[in-house]
């Protein structure tokens, strides 16, 4: 965290304990192999990480930046998401409609 966003001790400790609670939950269902624990893992990192993103680069990059590097940032974790889906055999799609 740069030292600007140091002055709220409170948001840091609650970005802090999101970022613990969402790497755990992502790496206990990626050892389980529980599905529903992984997406939930995933899903909270990506929010957590969004946040923080909004919070600190909003106030100190032009706009047109902030959206550059915010895109960017996306395609590597789209990226590296993919990339691990395709290593762990999760290649398969699933239907959830009923023929």
């Amino acid at each position: 965290m740069p030292v600007f966003a140091l002055n709220d001790g409170a948001q840091l400790s609650a970005y802090i304990v999101l970022f613990i609670f969402s790497i755990t939950t992502l790496l206990d269902g990626y050892q389980k192999h529980d599905d529903r624990k992984f997406h939930i893992g995933t899903a909270t990192f990506l929010i957590t990480t969004f946040l923080v993103y909004m919070q600190v680069a909003w106030g100190f990059l032009n706009q047109s930046l902030f959206f550059f590097v915010g895109g960017i940032i996306l395609f590597i974790i789209g990226f590296l998401l993919e990339r691990k889906r395709k290593s762990h055999g999760r290649t398969e799609t699933r239907r959830w409609c009923v023929e």
